[in-house]
């Protein structure tokens, strides 16, 4: 893949919730990507589970779960037409987002899954020494 390659722009409060699974997370940045900076978005069901390599029931799920959830809206359009999908929290904070755990304006500070700072000062000193004796790193402090 090279640099030039398309890409689609993910809100941070998506990435970052911690009550999108891996899969439903997936399928949300599927269905962004055919919206083109738009709030809707008219695929297939087929053609996004073809192209992120999931069967079309577990788009089906997915879809459900994203919508109990506020991320994502769909309504059919007629017989034999794609169905609309419509993303009402884009571009909402956190705190706008119904259910979300993610307090407004705040960082997260859930630290139980990284190292303390005594680890991280040991680290960070350790790579600063690696970095002294391949010339690279010259500064006492970052």
């Amino acid at each position: 893949m090279s640099i030039k390659s398309n890409y689609t722009k993910i809100p941070n409060n998506y990435i970052y919730d911690p009550e999108l699974t891996a899969s439903e997370f997936r399928v949300l940045a599927a269905f962004l990507s055919f919206s083109w900076g738009n709030n809707a978005s008219f695929p297939t069901q087929d053609t996004v589970s073809k192209r992120i390599g999931v069967s079309t029931r577990a788009i089906r799920y997915s879809l459900e779960t994203l919508s109990k959830k506020g991320y994502i809206d769909y309504k059919r359009r007629g017989f034999n037409k794609s169905n609309q999908y419509n993303f009402p929290t884009l571009g909402k904070d956190s705190s706008q987002i119904k259910g979300s755990p993610l307090p407004a304006n705040k960082t997260i500070n859930n630290t139980s899954n990284y190292l303390n700072e005594e680890e991280t000062s040991k680290g960070m000193e350790s790579i600063r020494e690696t970095l002294k004796k391949k010339g690279i790193f010259k500064k006492e402090k970052l």
